[in-house]
């Protein structure tokens, strides 16, 4: 598919980008998001790119935006997301939803946490007012 050159290096750079972010090598990252070595190297190296069935498998299996990809506009995802995401990935499937049901513990938790931490404040807020009502009413 032969396309406007300007966007084409774009592109170039953003795949380029990708996979350098990632450390991984260029067969790598074609082989395990299912595409030819060859026909990375191709969109790469010549004025050319992949059709949207390969985009998506790129995007997909890299955790990649297509937006990003595609037109620079979108936030890819951070080092730090990435390396979850490919943790998350290696995971068995019984292993993977042990992971999430953890993960959803401690988020309950948190949630749990930020709920006492407001009410231990209203309580604090309580006890001054009803001090001040005290002293007030001493005072009287």
């Amino acid at each position: 598919m032969k396309t406007d050159n300007n966007w084409i290096d774009g592109f170039k750079n953003r795949l380029n980008d990708s996979i350098n972010e990632r450390n991984v090598s260029p067969t790598k990252f074609a082989r395990d998001a299912g595409i030819k070595e060859e026909t990375l190297r191709t969109w790469l190296k010549k004025d050319q790119v992949p059709g949207a069935d390969s985009i998506v498998k790129i995007c997909d299996f890299w955790g990649i935006s297509i937006d990003w990809l595609l037109t620079g506009k979108d936030n890819n995802i951070s080092q730090e997301e990435w390396d979850m995401l490919q943790g998350l990935r290696n995971l068995d499937e019984l292993d993977r939803r042990g992971l999430f049901i953890e993960i959803n513990k401690a988020f309950n938790e948190t949630q749990k946490d930020k709920e006492i931490k407001k009410d231990k404040r209203r309580l604090e807020t309580i006890k001054k007012a009803y001090s001040a009502v005290n002293k007030l009413a001493s005072s009287e």
